[in-house]
């Protein structure tokens, strides 16, 4: 996408480890590698499961590599963790995918609420796949929205509607 837009690039790759859970940008390798294909930012999984590296090392990686380190957060204490070890933003883009965080369908606007009340910047990420969705969480308090699969995955739009409409006619 570098070549076709001088506009902010959020960049992670997502991939199994066999030694943790952590499945977004889990390793130091990962983390140059997005920010090499030309992400201005780079997210990784910053949550509190078990990991190959800390949240630092993969902070400093990215500030290594010319790139914003951006931690997915499921929880308030995450993220003041992942602020703590020098990351420059975080996202709730974890929340309700971690066994410590709220298991809903709607966004954490909880969760937005207390990064707010705290003073943290943060990205709204998860399950924001409308446009009232995404204005609720500006109002929040979250300097960014990322909507992702309801425009990136026209497959889970597709069914949202189809289990919308089962059984309404």
């Amino acid at each position: 996408m570098r070549p076709l837009t001088d506009l902010p690039i959020i960049g992670l790759t997502k991939q199994s480890h066999p030694d943790t859970p952590v499945y977004i940008t889990a390793t130091p390798a990962e983390v140059r590698e997005v920010a090499a294909a030309g992400a201005d930012l780079v997210a990784f999984d910053a949550t509190d499961l078990p990991r190959p590296h800390t949240v630092r090392e993969l902070v400093e990686t990215a500030h290594a590599a010319g790139a914003l380190a951006m931690a997915d957060i499921s929880t308030l204490a995450e993220a003041q963790a992942a602020y703590a070890a020098g990351a420059d933003l975080v996202g709730t883009t974890m929340s309700g995918y971690t066994s410590h965080s709220p298991q809903q369908q709607a966004p954490d606007f909880v969760l937005m609420h207390a990064l707010a009340a705290a003073g943290l910047p943060f990205v709204a990420e998860g399950r924001l796949n409308s446009p009232e969705l995404a204005a609720q969480a500006l109002a929040a308090g979250a300097r960014a929205v990322v909507v992702g699969s309801a425009i990136t995955r026209p497959d889970h739009v597709t069914r949202w509607f189809a289990e919308a409409l089962a059984g309404k006619r």
